[in-house]
């Protein structure tokens, strides 16, 4: 009973996230946390201090958000753990709203432990997807740093792997990796092959908005 209490208890932030429902997602995940012993099951604890982190980034609260990630880095010595949310802190700094409240070097600063933990992964699989990922993100940053060669440059290696390491499988990653090509293409007034990267993206995931709000924008 107390197994399946606590399944359903971690499937209801899951569900209230995919429904924009965060400050019950919030609440739950909160509930949740307090309700499993950290030293009896420290990665059950760890994801619902993920979620709680999740529901406070997606409320745009970055003071608490930031305070809840580092809490999660002080309590766990796993390598994968520090990777995950040195990710998480990373997109944290460079998404803040408004430029004054943006720290895109921190923001490098925590990609590059994650890039660093990523390639040394064992399973060669979990490796090719995670490096992919995290230079997916240094991307991001260095196009809000105004880098654009160097981010450019991070995509399509990032994509050559893909194609290299994982041929022929259908990747969650990649029509965010041509996405995110498309606007450093667009950035670089490379328009002709930023549209063809959104045309590809929307045929691959016609219903998410984003892409077709970037390449209106852009034409």
């Amino acid at each position: 009973t107390e197994i399946y209490t606590l399944s359903l208890h971690d499937a209801l932030p899951i569900y209230c996230i995919g429904m924009a429902f965060y400050e019950t997602g919030l609440e739950l995940a909160r509930r949740l946390a307090a309700l499993i012993d950290p030293d009896a099951d420290p990665a059950a604890c760890d994801r619902a201090c993920q979620r709680v982190c999740q529901c406070l980034a997606l409320l745009d609260r970055p003071a608490e958000t930031e305070a809840a990630y580092y809490d999660l880095l002080s309590r766990s010595p796993e390598p994968e753990q520090h990777m995950k949310v040195s990710y998480a802190l990373a997109m944290l700094y460079t998404r803040l709203r408004g430029p004054v409240s943006q720290q895109h070097r921190r923001a490098l600063a925590h990609l590059n432990t994650a890039i660093v933990i990523a390639d040394r992964l064992d399973d060669p699989h979990e490796r090719a997807l995670r490096s992919v990922l995290m230079d997916n993100g240094k991307a991001v940053v260095e196009l809000r740093l105004g880098h654009l060669d160097e981010a450019l440059r991070l995509v399509n290696g990032a994509i050559g792997r893909l194609d290299s390491d994982l041929p022929g499988q259908d990747v969650p990653h990649r029509p965010t990796l041509c996405h995110n090509r498309g606007q450093i293409l667009a950035a670089l007034g490379r328009a002709d092959e930023a549209l063809a990267d959104f045309d590809q993206v929307i045929g691959a995931d016609p219903d998410y908005p984003e892409y077709r709000f970037d390449r209106g924008n852009l034409l």
